[in-house]
């Protein structure tokens, strides 16, 4: 009967032993669940950061693009706007240079014509100087011939009669 008893004890704390290492057990499986969970949100959650961060990264390096090509966009523009004001610069300047060719051919046209008018002029005021100059001999002898009409009428005339005595 003791034997007996001895048995039933042994095979109560042997149950009881098993009981509590199965608890223990069940007690680290949900410890272990909790840790795994745990860890898993943890991973989500850096996981969700990486996200977050690489999104900003994305956004911050779009908006440096943005800002590079609106940087870009405006040295175009302004490398254009001089372009432009360099090439209306030198359509000016050769409407200039064109006007000033066309002023000094005028002039140099005007300087040749003045030089043609003298010229002209010189040579009418030399051929009437001239024909005066034939027309002043012609009278000159002219004159001479009636001068020397007029003694030889005079010689051939007779003497005029003596005034009648007072």
């Amino acid at each position: 009967a003791r034997k007996a008893e001895e048995a039933r004890e042994a095979e109560r704390a042997s149950k009881a032993e098993e009981a509590r290492k199965e608890k223990e057990a069940c007690k680290a499986n949900e410890e272990a669940r909790k840790a795994e969970e745990e860890a898993h949100k943890t991973e989500e959650a850096r996981k969700a950061e990486e996200a977050r961060e690489a999104e900003e990264a994305r956004k911050a390096e779009e908006v440096k693009r943005n800002a590079e090509d609106a940087r870009k966009a405006e040295d175009a523009r302004k490398a254009e706007e001089a372009c432009k004001a360099e090439e209306e610069r030198k359509v000016e300047n050769e409407r200039r240079q064109a006007e000033e060719a066309r002023k000094a051919e005028g002039a140099v046209k005007a300087a040749a014509a003045a030089a043609q008018a003298e010229e002209f002029a010189r040579a009418e005021a030399a051929a009437k100087a001239e024909e005066a100059a034939k027309a002043e001999e012609v009278a000159r002898a002219q004159a001479a011939a009636k001068d020397e009409e007029a003694a030889k009428a005079e010689a051939a005339a007779p003497p005029p009669p003596p005034p009648p005595p007072p």
